[in-house]
């Protein structure tokens, strides 16, 4: 009898080392603070886009599958080019946050987005705002 206990013990013993080294290691995810780019919108804000994480900047809007690493010169323009338009000018903060808006010239049925924050993370430690959070397009007008 004793020597089946030890067996037990034995076998729940390696399931329970084998289910812990089997599964799956959870890492937090690191922010990358660094500025990919930076951008002046036309209101005069310093707007960075950095790497970032999965909840903002650059890795966001791939995670997101907005973005990819063979098209970012592509949303490079397109950002700076919303950031840019006159409705970005004097656009509000909500909660804070601001939304940028321009629909792509000859097909209003494309609107480009640009959500960004002035708020600054001392995290990163540059002094500077947070910056881009997401950016995307979306088909208006055309029932989609």
């Amino acid at each position: 009898m004793k020597k089946r206990v030890i067996t037990s013990t034995t076998a729940v013993l390696a399931i329970l080392v084998g289910s812990v080294l089997s599964a799956p290691a959870v890492q937090s995810e690191t922010t990358n603070w660094n500025v990919r780019t930076t951008f002046i919108s036309s209101g005069g804000r310093d707007v960075p886009l950095r790497y970032g994480d999965s909840t903002f900047g650059w890795k966001h809007m791939v995670s997101q599958g907005h973005a990819s690493s063979s098209t970012y010169v592509w949303w490079t323009r397109q950002i700076e080019w919303v950031l840019k338009g006159p409705a970005c000018r004097n656009a509000a903060v909500v909660g804070g946050k601001i939304r940028c808006q321009r629909t792509m010239d000859g097909n209003p049925d494309i609107l480009f987005t640009v959500v960004f924050t002035g708020r600054v993370d001392s995290r990163s430690r540059d002094g500077r705002p947070l910056g881009i959070i997401t950016a995307y397009q979306n088909g208006v007008n055309c029932g989609c």
